[in-house]
């Protein structure tokens, strides 16, 4: 194959993230909305822990809040509305 007359240049993956930003506002919100969301989870799964630890001062029942939570929060995380409703018989 003949190389083309024109060359392509490299693609940016910063650059192309930028424009779908700019050009998508909603989607700028929702993402940003979501980093924060995941910051405050973060910081509440530290103090439940910190409470814990303060409350009991024992390592082992801070191991297994620790555990749980991140279970929990997966488990939840991944049901759906439609999974959750059930039929009459």
């Amino acid at each position: 194959m003949a190389p083309s007359a024109r060359a392509r240049a490299p693609v940016s993956l910063a650059r192309t993230y930028l424009d779908l930003f700019r050009r998508n506002g909603a989607l700028t919100r929702l993402l940003a909305g979501e980093f924060i969301s995941g910051i405050g989870d973060w910081l509440y799964l530290v103090a439940v822990l910190v409470v814990v630890y303060a409350e009991s001062n024992s390592p082992v029942l801070l191991g297994i809040v620790g555990a749980a939570r991140p279970a929990q929060a997966s488990e939840s995380g991944s049901s759906t509305r439609a999974s959750r409703t059930t039929i009459p018989a």
